[in-house]
């Protein structure tokens, strides 16, 4: 079904949240946040975390503090790479972060100190043994996080820079906790627009056949 809206409210994003792990799918999430900055005015906040799981825990060692050398090493070292990536932002404010956590708890009090609109993070695509291993930090962020979060696959195709949202595609299983992501689904069809497609899957039990 799709949906065409017409309303007087429109999206307020000012400030976006980036985590960047320097990946080819963080890369992917921020060409997206980019867009999203150019057309609502955002800044952008770039954060790299430099995770305690890097250190030996295995043996029971516990991670050294972050002003040892090592540590601020890293640091230096991803905050000179963050701000080279920001160097063709062109107009679009930004702000870089380099701190050392978990990522998902790192995010998300970064988030709220600065009244984050928007977190934008690409995924790995992990499945598997791997992501159980591993764990998977869009997940752990999208779960923790308190306002919307967009997650970007590893498959998606790059965009320009004058992208703008034309087609909206909002599966809902019509429970209440939908509503939420309805409403904002709604105005950015109508912010920019755009077809807004619902689509609410029925589930068939499928009947198992035995031969005798």
């Amino acid at each position: 079904m799709a949906v065409a809206t017409k309303t007087t409210i429109s999206v307020s994003i000012e400030n976006i949240i980036v985590p960047f792990d320097f990946s080819k799918s963080s890369e992917l999430g921020l060409n997206y946040a980019l867009v999203i900055a150019r057309r609502y005015y955002s800044t952008i906040h770039l954060v790299h975390v430099i995770p305690l799981s890097q250190w030996p825990q295995a043996y029971d060692v516990t991670p050294p503090s972050p002003a040892t050398e090592a540590v601020e090493e890293q640091r230096r070292i991803a905050r000179q790479r963050l701000q080279s990536i920001a160097q063709r932002f062109a107009n679009i404010p930004n702000h870089v972060w380099v701190e050392q956590g978990y990522p998902a708890e790192v995010v998300d009090v970064l988030a709220q100190a600065e009244h984050a609109d928007l977190i934008v993070i690409g995924t790995h695509g992990f499945s598997g043994f791997k992501k159980f291993a591993l764990g998977s930090v869009a997940e752990q962020i999208f779960r923790k996080a308190l306002c919307p979060v967009l997650t970007v696959g590893p498959h998606v195709r790059q965009v320009a820079s004058d992208t703008v949202l034309r087609r909206i595609l909002y599966p809902t299983g019509l429970l209440s906790e939908s509503h939420r992501g309805l409403s904002y689904a709604l105005l950015l069809a109508a912010d920019e627009n755009a077809e807004l497609t619902l689509l609410h899957v029925i589930q068939v039990k499928r009947e198992c056949s035995h031969d005798d």
